[in-house]
């Protein structure tokens, strides 16, 4: 019986939300009512092009068109107001965000355009979402597997040499009161791609600025997305703020002297690391108060000095060679 009633959404609404008053059960029904007919259209939309007879390119370009526009709508009848902060590189960057809820893709969809993801390998299998992901340059990875997430890197690395790819590195979503060290695996991409990487800090308050309202926005633990939704849309309104930094070189002049025993491995590490030291300054408790994206931490001479070395680029080749040998 107690599953039952969990299972329910505007019962897990009502629970979740009890004795707030920037919570309205019409408002939620309303809303969710708004939202579902959203995604039927968006479907109806995105599964029409899938049908079209035009090439691949074209399609990714009315996917992206598309689904942008899908995000825009969805934003505003939820009334989820985005603030920006900062601009990214004009050349490819790999964007590396903290993750706090299912509307972190639609607001990076609004505020990337043209911006490539990274999605668990799962994503791929699913009817039409799958199809739509790959014409919208997706790159699919399953985290769970060193194995396969270096697979994904030659993809990845190509995929950053023609746009910006947005990569939720902490791999799961937080409350907001903190953030959980990013995985630096897929960051070795940016660094063969010699292309560099921009944090970007993401913090949610609802106009009362209650630390209970902002934890009902993050999607965290075992809540459903069918019952997280109303819990969402039943709130008055959500501000979020977006905030770009600076971005951490994986590359340098030509002129540095290389390292000769210097591992791939630690400098992304470092790179993931100066990423999340930025991002966790500005979206968390504590950074927040200051209000400005963190600088970066600056790498140090040895980790610059095997950026312009060839043995980096030999090494990673190597490996995957190695792996592709062996899945053969």
């Amino acid at each position: 019986m107690t599953v039952a009633r969990a299972s329910l959404p505007a019962v897990a609404a009502r629970r979740a939300t009890a004795g707030l008053s920037e919570w309205s059960a019409w408002r939620a029904t309303f809303r969710s009512a708004c939202l579902v007919a959203l995604v039927l259209h968006a479907c109806v939309a995105l599964a029409a092009v899938l049908l079209l007879p035009i090439c691949s390119p074209r399609k990714g370009l009315v996917v992206q068109r598309t689904t942008r526009r899908f995000a825009q709508r969805a934003l505003a009848v939820l009334k989820i107001r985005v603030t920006v902060a900062g601009r990214v590189p004009n050349r490819p960057s790999l964007l590396a965000c903290n993750h706090l809820s299912w509307i972190d893709i639609l607001i990076a969809h609004v505020c990337f355009p043209g911006a490539a993801f990274v999605a668990k390998s799962e994503v791929a299998t699913w009817p039409v979402l799958g199809s739509i992901g790959r014409l919208a340059n997706t790159v699919f990875v399953n985290r769970t597997r060193k194995r396969d997430v270096l697979q994904t890197l030659p993809a990845l690395r190509e995929t950053l040499a023609h746009r910006h790819v947005v990569l939720f590195a902490e791999g799961t979503t937080t409350d907001g009161s903190f953030t959980l060290p990013f995985k630096s695996s897929l960051f070795e991409s940016a660094v063969s791609a010699a292309v560099p990487v921009v944090p970007v800090a993401l913090r949610i308050a609802a106009p009362s600025g209650s630390t209970d309202v902002r934890q009902l926005v993050c999607w965290v633990g075992d809540a459903s997305l069918l019952s997280h939704i109303p819990v969402l849309a039943g709130l008055r309104a959500v501000h979020v703020s977006l905030r770009i930094g600076d971005a951490v070189p994986t590359s340098v002049p030509d002129d540095v002297v290389s390292v000769p025993h210097a591992k791939p491995s630690r400098l992304r590490k470092q790179i993931a690391r100066a990423a999340h030291q930025a991002v966790s300054r500005t979206a968390c408790e504590r950074g927040a108060r200051h209000g400005m994206m963190a600088a970066a931490p600056k790498l140090t001479e040895q980790q610059l000095q095997f950026l312009s070395s060839d043995r980096r680029h030999d090494t990673l080749v190597g490996r995957e060679n190695r792996i592709s040998q062996r899945t053969l």
